[in-house]
């Protein structure tokens, strides 16, 4: 995820630190996440299990 934010940064610079819009890579999830939630996904996350 850093590099995806690294270049949304470049692009929000070279605009004169412009907004630019993001996809919402959570698919509209972060509307109904409870707080304190795991955002480290320690113990998965997801729809996927740990492999």
């Amino acid at each position: 995820m850093k590099v995806i934010f690294t270049i949304f940064t470049k692009l929000s610079n070279s605009q004169n630190s412009a907004s630019v819009p993001v996809p919402d890579f959570t698919n509209g999830d972060w509307e109904t996440n409870r707080r304190g939630m795991n955002v480290n996904l320690e113990t998965g996350g997801g729809t996927t299990g740990i492999l």
